[in-house]
């Protein structure tokens, strides 16, 4: 059962779930929500929890089409054009007017890529 809380500001409030797919909007009509939903997972484990968990078809849903590929290479097998969560919210970031806060928190998933190549070069 989802939380009480996420319901009801999923009732009330103007939210969008960050989902590709059939009748999303463009990423141009994140200005019009005031919150976002973004699955925290694979692809693949994405697609299971958005199809368990009907509240979320009713969202509205923005597509992103990222202008470059993913940075995130630590990660095999994963879809052509997709992006990892910190990709997706400085995309969100920056579709909704916040450019410092995107392109501070692009420098943090840099730095953090470069930490973990570092760590698995030294194994």
């Amino acid at each position: 059962m989802p939380d009480i809380e996420l319901l009801h500001k999923l009732k009330h409030e103007s939210v969008a779930l960050v989902y590709p797919g059939e009748g999303s909007a463009g990423v141009e009509e994140c200005v019009s929500f005031d919150s976002f939903i973004i699955l925290d997972a694979t692809w693949q484990e994405s697609q299971k929890m958005y199809n368990h968990s009907p509240y979320l078809h009713r969202l509205n849903k923005v597509q992103l089409q990222p202008k470059a590929a993913s940075i995130y290479t630590l990660r095999r097998n994963q879809k052509e054009a997709g992006l990892c969560t910190a990709e997706c919210v400085i995309e969100v970031l920056k579709s909704i007017d916040q450019p410092q806060q995107a392109h501070a928190l692009e420098e943090n998933l840099v730095h953090f890529i470069a930490q973990a190549r570092r760590s698995d070069h030294k194994r």
